[in-house]
């Protein structure tokens, strides 16, 4: 295919001064640019296809690399939890299993009441919302909670490399 980029190449001097002169030359001129085109959008769906499955390549990469991760951490979490301690420091880093408390609270009607009960500050908008640091602070200080309320320890596993 003898494509208009290669005949201007050739003569890149007239490039310029060259227009076309009857409708046969431009017919001839606009058959190549429909041909550049098509040209251009195989090269767009190439590049799309070859984007697509080098994404794809990568993610199952990183997916297996993340597989084997995730079984290693499960191991050395198993070792520590089988230890009556809770932080390892080994040459290649530590582990350690640190507790975490988790609050779940009823909704927010149910706070409100309990802190205008016990006279926690909350926070007034034009919606009134309760402070679920201070009722927090409340419970741990004197262990009366609000109906619904709920706290769950659980062990937490981190590793430092």
């Amino acid at each position: 295919m003898n494509t208009i980029s290669e005949e201007s190449s050739l003569r890149t001097n007239e490039r310029d001064e060259e227009y076309c002169e009857d409708n046969i030359a431009a017919n001839r001129l606009l058959w190549h640019v429909k041909q550049l085109d098509n040209e251009l959008i195989e090269k767009e769906k190439e590049k799309t296809s070859i984007i697509e499955e080098t994404k794809e390549f990568y993610d199952r990469s990183i997916a297996k690399i993340k597989d084997k991760q995730s079984y290693l951490l499960l191991r050395l979490e198993g070792y520590l939890r089988g230890t009556d301690q809770k932080r390892v420091t080994l040459p290649n880093g530590s582990i350690k299993l640190h507790k975490h408390t988790e609050f779940v609270y009823p909704d927010d009607t149910t706070l409100l009441k309990f802190s205008e009960e016990f006279g926690l500050e909350y926070t007034t908008t034009t919606i009134s919302k309760p402070s679920k640091t201070n009722i927090k602070e409340f419970i741990k200080q004197t262990g009366v909670s609000p109906e619904g309320f709920e706290m769950k320890d659980t062990l937490r596993f981190k590793y430092d490399v």
